[in-house]
């Protein structure tokens, strides 16, 4: 029987359904739009339908599309795990891993793990996406990425979450600032202060507010702290704490180069530090994957 498509037109027929655009797809794949189109024609002609739908502003699978779709995710991901098996054999590991995490994992946490991976391990292509943490679990379970890292479990049965970084949120503070000196500080007593928070819907800003009502039995942040500044990213407010702008709550590993050298303090206050755990997100068969076993291995080990 002839074989009417290969893992080359499989692999960019997948990424242009997934971007939605052959734009995109040329750039991530460092292909011309025209040798991409080719590729598209070619399948089609081979498998004798139409695949894609252009009418609109984005590029959609058609019917047919749709249920090449599904089984070209599966044949490209066996064909990856055939090739982790045989790396494993030779000691030798290639092909690639498309990792997804939150903001903040992304920036603080998995750069040093992908580093200590790679050390190893050179011959293999890691990208990481930054989104959301619902976006990040929506692409595992599509098949756009292998492995997610995210803040909290979903409750999806085709897929595995399993803890792999600890962490504490902490109200931080300059060297110099009036409360860094005292042993002990109140809840009452931040709210002479200025305070930089992360933005609403945050996990940072919910923790936040648990504290608040815990402690001082309220969740409006104004009762408390009348001058406040609200960032979008642990990094926006770590600089803003730098420039003297206030003190802040948000995770100690985000910090830890400036409690390291003196430059911020941690605040002793009721109810901190609060535990913060991290899961990484992935689907059975590629967890059990040799590249798999060998990359969340690393990823879990202690920081």
């Amino acid at each position: 029987m002839r074989i009417r498509f290969d893992l080359h037109q499989l692999n960019i027929f997948c990424t242009i359904i997934e971007l939605e655009s052959f734009s995109k797809a040329s750039r991530k794949l460092h292909l011309s739009q025209p040798t991409l189109s080719t590729h598209i024609k070619q399948l089609e002609e081979n498998l004798g339908t139409e695949l894609l739908d252009r009418s609109g502003r984005k590029i959609l699978p058609t019917k047919s599309g749709e249920v090449l779709y599904e089984y070209a995710r599966n044949i490209i991901a066996l064909s990856r795990e055939a090739e982790g098996a045989l790396d494993e054999f030779v000691g030798d590991f290639q092909g690639e891993i498309r990792l997804g995490a939150t903001p903040y994992l992304g920036e603080y946490v998995l750069p040093e793990k992908i580093a200590d991976f790679y050390k190893s391990n050179p011959k293999v292509k890691i990208s990481l996406e930054i989104a959301k943490g619902n976006e990040v679990i929506q692409k595992v379970e599509s098949g756009r990425l292998d492995l997610g890292a995210v803040g909290r479990p979903g409750a999806n049965p085709r897929l595995s979450f399993t803890p792999f970084f600890e962490d504490r949120f902490v109200f931080a503070a300059p060297a110099g600032h009036p409360l860094a000196k005292k042993n002990r500080v109140s809840a009452a007593a931040l709210g002479q202060s200025k305070i930089i928070l992360r933005e609403e819907g945050s996990q940072t800003r919910k923790a936040f507010e648990r504290l608040l009502e815990e402690e001082l039995d309220t969740k409006k942040i104004s009762n408390i702290f009348p001058d406040t500044m609200e960032f979008g990213s642990c990094s926006a407010v770590r600089e803003g704490m730098k420039k003297g702008l206030g003190i802040a709550f948000l995770p100690e590993h985000s910090i830890r180069e400036e409690l390291k050298n003196g430059t911020f303090t941690v605040l002793r206050l009721p109810g901190t530090p609060i535990p913060r755990e991290y899961y990484l997100v992935f689907s059975s068969p590629w967890g059990e994957s040799p590249l798999g076993k060998a990359f969340l291995a690393i990823l879990k080990q202690s920081t």
